[in-house]
């Protein structure tokens, strides 16, 4: 009866089930991560997208709405005029906004 060397065996027969199982391993670990930075850089896009269009629309909103200091200009510009108005008009009080 032949002597059987443990180390031989242990190459021969395990290890090159162990080098395809850590192969296959790797590519199914390549794929899986080659998909998710697909899906990341699709939804990054996406947002990107979204970004620059509500980006579009407060630059409009922006430019059509009255800022603070307009109204606070024009109200002036409005009780001036009304103060002329009522002085050539010979009215003498005061008239408060509440």
């Amino acid at each position: 009866m032949e002597k059987i060397d443990n180390g031989a065996w242990f190459i021969e027969k395990v290890l090159p089930s162990v080098f395809a199982a850590l192969t296959i391993g790797a590519i199914f670990s390549g794929f899986a991560t080659y998909h998710s930075v697909q899906a990341l850089s699709s939804r990054i896009e996406h947002h990107e997208k979204e970004l620059i269009s509500l980006k579009v629309r407060i630059e409009a909103v922006s430019s059509t709405s009255v800022t603070r200091t307009e109204l606070l200009e024009t109200l002036k510009r409005v009780e001036l005029q009304l103060h002329l108005v009522m002085a050539e008009a010979g009215v003498r009080k005061k008239i408060r906004i509440e």
